[in-house]
């Protein structure tokens, strides 16, 4: 009985042992749970997103926790006002993998719920089937891991084809350890700030229907 006993000693020791060597080494090779997250900084933030402190705070509560974080931009310019080609974007990845994509293009307009139904369908292979509307541009959607903004452009009679519109997307491809609450305001304000960058990037003529400041946020229909 004795030797059993001893043994199991030097076995729960010897396990005992081997789980602090993996904490030390998760430790010094700055792996989970000792990571340290990379800050972002305003300076590295894509133009095409708008900048600021306030959309700095919303990248770092959506983008998963991660050493490294890198921009990849598009901001462009739509120089001749009878050209319907715009497209500006932002791409982020976290340790090398995509974590958030800003896409804003000029679209051909079509009803603002088939607009909202579009979007969500192009969106539900990262289970964002649960979102709430709020007030920007002609129809406004955001979930804990999507939002996208439909800005009104050009009015009829200006390019071939009709109104054009404005249509922004945020599209978040790894989950944030904020909460889903705080990641769908997050989003939100990175759709906008990008919308108010497009609307003036994309020189457009008819008023954006953008909010000054507060997001209000209220159950899509």
């Amino acid at each position: 009985m004795k030797m059993k006993f001893n043994k199991k000693i030097r076995l729960i020791t010897g396990v005992t042992a081997l789980g602090g060597a993996v904490i030390v080494a998760a430790y010094l090779t700055n792996t989970p749970p000792f990571k340290e997250s990379a800050v972002i900084k305003s300076s590295e933030v894509c133009d095409s997103l708008g900048g600021g402190d306030k959309i700095t705070a919303a990248l770092q509560e959506t983008l998963p926790d991660a050493s490294k974080y890198e921009f990849q931009d598009s901001d462009q310019v739509r120089a001749d006002p009878q050209d319907n080609d715009f497209l500006s974007s932002c791409f982020i990845r976290a340790d090398g993998k995509t974590a958030l994509a800003t896409v804003t293009e000029m679209v051909r307009w079509n009803p603002p719920k088939l607009w909202s139904n579009r979007t969500v369908s192009n969106n539900s292979d990262i289970g964002a089937r649960e979102f709430d509307s709020f007030n920007a541009g002609e129809k406004s959607i955001s979930s804990y891991r999507f939002a996208a903004i439909y800005v009104p452009c050009v009015p009829d009679g200006i390019l071939i084809g009709g109104t054009y519109n404005l249509s922004v997307e945020v599209r978040a491809t790894q989950h944030s350890s904020a909460s889903k609450s705080v990641t769908k305001r997050s989003l939100a304000e990175i759709a906008l700030s990008a919308a108010r960058r497009a609307h003036k990037q994309a020189q457009c003529d008819l008023p954006s229907k953008l909010p000054a400041e507060t997001i209000k946020f209220s159950p899509s229909s």
